[in-house]
């Protein structure tokens, strides 16, 4: 549910009334169509005036919602929504809906969006429309009572608001279907059939902000035969209410006869609860879902597979590679990959052109490999005729594959690793296509079987021969973490290196090392995470941890954690230097110290490192300030388990903060054992995934807390600083069954996507899935969310835009500045055309100041440039804003007659000013190159703000057609001694062009300069460089 807090008189919004298709008996989307709709998911929904294009009775009509292709024709009392058929020679569905009771409202549309809609049909030009104007609202003023009703989109799905004003009754409205019989959904939303459509509309979720506290507001739908009603349950008109998290869509994945495994990544760990997590899944720029894993289904759901049947023992289980739409609706593609043994992918990447790079543990000889790629044969042995054949079965190798778009080829596929047993766990690309690899090998080799040697590059940090039992025979290899960086083909090994103890003779005992996470920033650099119980790991001077620390009774360490650092690769084998190597884990020195499991790896574009894992340390590092700093035990006894989040620094000297994820206090009940990689967002917020239990901390959940030991999966997204959850909720079966973590991503707009597994057939699912009903939880399933967690924005700050000073008054028609976080999920930013009349909207961001909307020019998730709106309110007038539904709580600024202000030089202290030659730039040229001073005598040109009223006056908003002056001219002081105002204008929508003459009888050197208009002078500080 969505509102707009405003001072004065609340305002209730019921935008509850969130339509969906919930399935076509019409065919659905076919598989021509996928595509497109991914496509079309990114762009506004918009509404166009009917102009001839449609039937009299239609005022607006638009196209192409929800992916699934139906048109919404807005009628005077209601809606339309037409369903073309796919079939040859069949009519159309329609599905009406009528707003019972409405009286004649006035229709308009709102939030004019660049361009126009042109139809060029037939060969008759008279009949062809030109400049069909389109808009991102439609509003229906007093539709009832004291009720609006606005039409809108969101994700190309139809959304609309019943605005309920103050002293309006919600229950006037009411809504009928003919033809439909409207039905209770099993989840609280309302089924609808008709003319072989199904439709449902989501189920109202409300509450409200008081004290601080969440308060819950009851909100569903009553049935009177036909006819549906809203009935809403207690709440404060004078507060603000608020949109809950949206569980955008909820599916099953798998098939009948067999588990579907999303995401487990292999650790080797005798110590570890469970598989890890790994990166199993990845949306791309489109918001089309990517994911991987293994299933032991023949009857796993197919499209345009690249592999459309099982080699082998289906039982043994085979990789798959799943692409879903933005909407969960159908399968872009989805294929098997494998050969006749066992294979299991573990993650998943996605790079700007929608191919998939995967990588996992193959121990099929027959695992689909490309020709000319790097290694083409499984765990290679000799064979006849100095050959070399694939040992696979035996033994098994990592593998990196890339699917092409669409996943109908590969673009290429190959193998990693020797002679036992290596698997990838991780896998990361970067903008030149290069795939960086992690995981595990415990390869180990001769002088007469170099080929049972790990692959590595000439420049590893760890040499071969550390293995190598001619050389180094009392080593063995109990296993070490390894990565590697493929080229664009797939055809060379730029960089590969195993990481593990640097003297595994010394220290044989212990179990080795493993690579769990890799990432790569935007400069190249690339890291590696991992845990393991070896002391002697490659680190460097100054780093967080250098050392591990000895804690067992044995001698040994408890398994900790790490993390490396290296520098971009420039060729096969050059560059990719060891830039820190650092532990990350408890440091206390007795046995009842526990051990670290890291998960994963993400690094921002500072170089900055989060790591996540799971630890039993009761000293884990953690930093003041950060969400949780409580111990997870007694320092005499070793806890039984919680998560962490670490941000490390981009040297790893340091820790820039760390918390505990999971309920605190965790010696008694409570664990938390799986924890997935991190994932971060342009706006510097962590996201991130794993198994919790019945006490794991929520913040407006999508469900209410866990009561059951069983827990379920968490979801939990932590703000920049590490001090703030802002979301966090629990995806758990009501009857108690196994859910499982399989990973977690985040696309530009905030939703989160996560991914899983389960036995439990009561998983939320939502309508219009493409697999809604589970048919292989008799083993395991998998499951794909999206979430729209409604971030709040927060404002901390409102000032004149010019005026360089923090909460400076404001003015109706003033460039006003708002700072803070969460403003809009548009990053890094994006302005408006000067040169058109702004809008209210831009790309799911508003702004009210004093409860009317203000006009944007630029928004960003931490600073938002409006318009004030016309107004002749005078004091304190209220500030909110509204990011995709979330309203802000209002900040107070100040409304005075006149706010005068000079632009000035990128916020410095000189004016942005010309002479009025408009060629020649005034400044001072040591502050701001390219500008020269100005002379006395000389006629100059300056911009502002905040000056008032014009004649004619011109509406807030508005571009001027022509120029109006002033109604009263300001005065302005250099050096404290008046000029001569030469003219006063509104140049463009709230800027001000004021020419002026510099008096001969001005000093020399920096002299301040003011605007004086009415009672208020522009702020101090503001300087001017005057030459004879």
């Amino acid at each position: 549910m969505k509102t707009y807090t405003r001072s004065g008189p609340a305002f209730l919004y019921v935008a509850f009334l969130y339509l969906v298709p919930a399935g076509l008996a019409l065919g659905g989307i076919s598989q021509s169509d996928s595509k497109t709709t991914a496509t079309l998911v990114r762009l506004p929904l918009t509404f166009e005036l009917n102009r001839g294009q449609s039937g009299p009775a239609v005022r607006f009509v638009s196209h192409g919602l929800s992916g699934a292709g139906y048109t919404l024709f807005l009628t005077e009392d209601g809606a339309v929504f037409e369903f073309p058929s796919r079939q040859q020679h069949r009519a159309a569905a329609v599905l009406r809906m009528k707003l019972v009771g409405a009286r004649p409202a006035q229709i308009s549309g709102a939030g004019a969006l660049p361009g126009r809609v042109n139809y060029f049909i037939g060969n008759d030009p008279k009949k062809w429309l030109r400049g069909v104007p389109a808009y991102g609202k439609v509003n229906y003023k007093l539709i009832y009572p004291g009720i609006d009703l606005v039409y809108y989109g969101t994700d190309r799905q139809l959304e609309y608001d019943f605005v309920v004003g103050p002293g309006a009754d919600p229950r006037r409205i009411a809504l009928e279907f003919p033809g439909a019989t409207p039905k209770p959904g099993a989840h609280g939303e309302l089924q609808l059939a008709a003319n072989d459509v199904r439709l449902a509309l989501r189920k109202p979720t409300v509450y409200q902000m008081i004290d601080h506290r969440k308060t819950p507001v009851a909100a569903g739908y009553k049935l009177d035969g036909g006819r549906v009603q809203f009935a809403l349950g207690a709440y404060d008109r004078s507060q603000p209410l608020v949109i809950d998290p949206v569980l955008a869509y909820m599916t099953y994945l798998g098939g009948a006869g067999g588990a579907t495994v999303i995401g487990a990544s292999q650790t080797s760990c005798a110590q570890c609860n469970q598989q890890n997590p790994a990166q199993g899944v990845a949306v791309d720029q489109a918001g089309n879902l990517y994911v991987t894993g293994y299933t032991t289904s023949t009857q796993f759901p197919l499209q345009k597979a690249y592999q459309s049947q099982v080699k082998g023992n289906a039982n043994q289980g085979i990789v798959f590679v799943t692409e879903i739409n933005p909407t969960a609706g159908a399968l872009v593609y989805s294929t098997y990959l494998g050969g006749s043994v066992y294979d299991r992918g573990s993650a998943i990447a996605v790079d700007s052109s929608g191919s998939a790079y995967i990588t996992g543990q193959a121990w099929s000889p027959d695992f689909p490999v490309t020709k000319g790629a790097y290694q083409t044969l499984c765990a290679p042995t000799p064979g006849p005729n100095n050959s070399m054949v694939g040992g696979c079965s035996s033994a098994s190798n990592a593998f990196l594959t890339k699917l092409a778009p669409g996943g109908g080829s590969l673009a290429y596929s190959t193998f990693l690793g020797a002679s036992h047993q290596a698997w990838g766990n991780a896998v990361a690309v970067d903008s030149q296509g290069r795939a960086y690899v992690a995981g595990f090998s415990n390869d180990q080799c001769d002088n007469l079987h170099l080929y049972r040697c790990f692959p590595e590059t000439a420049n590893a940090l760890l040499p071969e021969s550390l293995y190598n039992n001619t050389i180094n025979p009392l080593a063995g290899n109990p296993g070490a973490a390894f990565v590697a960086v493929f080229d664009a083909a797939g055809a060379n090994l730029l960089y590969s290196t195993l990481y593990g103890d640097k003297n595994p003779s010394k220290n044989a005992n212990n179990t080795g090392t493993v690579g769990t996470g890799v990432a790569v920033d935007p400069s190249g650099n690339f890291y590696l995470t991992g845990f393991g119980q070896d002391p002697q790991l490659p680190t460097t001077a100054g780093a967080f941890q250098p050392t591990g620390t000895n804690n067992q009774s044995n001698g040994g360490i408890a398994y900790r954690g790490f993390v490396a650092k290296f520098s971009p690769v420039t060729g096969i084998g050059t560059g990719a230097s060891f830039l820190y190597g650092t532990y990350l884990g408890g440091t206390a020195t007795n046995e009842y110290n526990g051990a670290e499991q890291v998960s994963g790896i993400a690094v921002d574009a500072s170089g900055n490192a989060y790591i996540t894992g799971y630890t039993q340390s009761y000293d884990f590092p953690v930093t003041p300030g950060a969400n949780d700093t409580n111990e997870c035990g007694p320092a005499t006894y070793e806890c039984q388990g919680v998560g962490f989040l670490t941000k490390l620094n981009p040297l790893g000297t340091g820790l820039v903060w760390s918390t505990l994820v999971g309920p605190s206090s965790n010696v008694i009940g409570g664990t938390m054992n799986l924890i997935g990689a991190p994932r971060l967002d342009a706006a510097g917020n962590v996201y991130i995934t794993g198994q919790g239990t019945y006490n794991y901390p929520v913040v407006n959940p999508l469900q209410p807390a866990a009561q059951d030991l069983n827990g379920g999966v968490f979801v939990t997204k932590y703000d920049p600083t590490g001090s703030t959850i802002s979301f966090s909720t629990v995806i758990y079966s009501p009857s108690a069954g196994a859910v499982y973590p399989g990973g977690i991503d985040v696309d530009s707009q905030g939703n989160i996507y996560v991914a899983g597994g389960s036995t439990a057939t009561d998983l939320p699912v939502t309508s219009g899935v493409f697999e809604p009903v589970c048919t292989g939880c008799v083993s395991r399933a998998g499951f794909l969310a999206k979430i729209n967690p409604a971030t709040v924005p927060i404002i901390t700050e409102v000032d004149n835009a010019f005026s360089n000073i923090a909460n400076s008054p404001i003015q109706s028609g003033t460039w006003v500045a708002i700072k803070g976080r969460n403003l809009s999920n548009t990053s890094p930013g994006r302005g408006w055309n000067a040169n058109e009349n702004f809008p209210t909207h831009m790309d799911g961001t508003s702004v009210t100041i004093n409860g009317k909307p203000a006009f944007l020019y630029y928004i960003s998730p931490t600073q938002v440039n409006v318009q004030a709106p016309s107004d002749n309110t005078l004091g304190p007038v209220s500030v909110v804003v509204t990011n995709n539904g979330a309203n802000s709580t209002p900040f107070t600024a100040t409304y005075q007659t006149d706010s005068p202000a000079l632009l000035q030089w990128g916020g410095g202290q000189y004016p942005y000013a010309l002479i009025t030659d408009g060629a020649t730039f005034i400044g001072n040229s040591s502050a701001v190159p390219g500008t020269v001073s100005a002379h006395t005598g000389e006629s100059l040109t300056l911009w502002a703000t905040g000056l008032g009223p014009t004649n004619p006056p011109l509406p807030a908003g508005q571009q001027p057609t022509v120029f109006p002056p002033l109604n009263t001219a300001p005065t302005v002081t250099v050096g404290g001694i008046s000029v001569t105002v030469q003219g006063a204008v509104l140049r463009y929508a709230g800027l001000y062009q004021i020419n002026i003459q510099l008096p001969l009888s001005l000093t020399t050197g920096d002299l301040p300069i003011q605007i004086i208009q009415g009672s208020f002078q522009s702020p101090g500080g503001v300087l001017i460089n005057i030459q004879p």
